[in-house]
């Protein structure tokens, strides 16, 4: 089952990530907005009007609203789940549709954007290294906090299957059950 909220704790404030489908879908109360609103359309030339889905984030400090935005994507699907977003070094890193976005802290400005999945990125999670992992449905990906992209790692079939990514290993097991066990430095299978 999908979450519809997910808080994250940074650095003393709190970023409410709230799913934007679920809000319209269930007439969910989300909140207030800041006056400075901003909103990111992942999708190039669409619209705010052609990208109906994604996460509204809300950035409170001692329950005051200090900022607030929505990332918006063409993908249809309920985006906030327990990996939809980190947040490290004054940045929320979150999964949206086929991608991956930077938004620094406290203003939620674009710092970058990858696609990183050709279908989904189903979640991203802290690498070891000054650096995300990001679980795709078809690849496997490893970006740097500076946006740079590393390595990307795609098997026989979609890694629909568990997820991990500890102790600079990443763990993925695709449909029919292969497990692959990943080095999250090279993007090379660990012996």
């Amino acid at each position: 089952m999908t979450s519809k909220v997910l808080e994250l704790n940074s650095e003393g404030s709190v970023v409410r990530l709230t799913d934007l489908l679920a809000i319209e879908e269930q007439s969910m109360d989300a909140g207030p907005l800041h006056p400075d609103h901003v909103v990111h359309c992942l999708d190039g030339t669409r619209t705010q009007n052609d990208c109906k889905t994604g996460i509204q984030c809300c950035l409170s400090h001692e329950a005051e609203l200090v900022a607030s935005c929505e990332i918006r994507t063409h993908y249809y699907g309920h985006w906030v789940h327990p990996h939809a977003a980190v947040t490290q070094n004054q940045q929320l890193i979150v999964a949206v549709g086929n991608s991956i976005c930077s938004l620094s802290l406290p203003s939620f400005r674009l710092s970058w954007l990858h696609k990183v999945d050709i279908a989904q990125c189903f979640g991203v999670y802290l690498g070891s290294s000054e650096n995300v992992i990001c679980h795709g449905e078809c690849s496997i990906s490893n970006v740097a906090l500076s946006g740079k992209l590393g390595w990307t790692f795609s098997g026989p079939d979609v890694f629909s299957g568990s997820f991990e990514c500890k102790d600079g290993i990443v763990r993925a097991v695709d449909f029919d059950g292969r497990e692959f066990i990943i080095d999250e430095a090279t993007g090379k299978i660990a012996v």
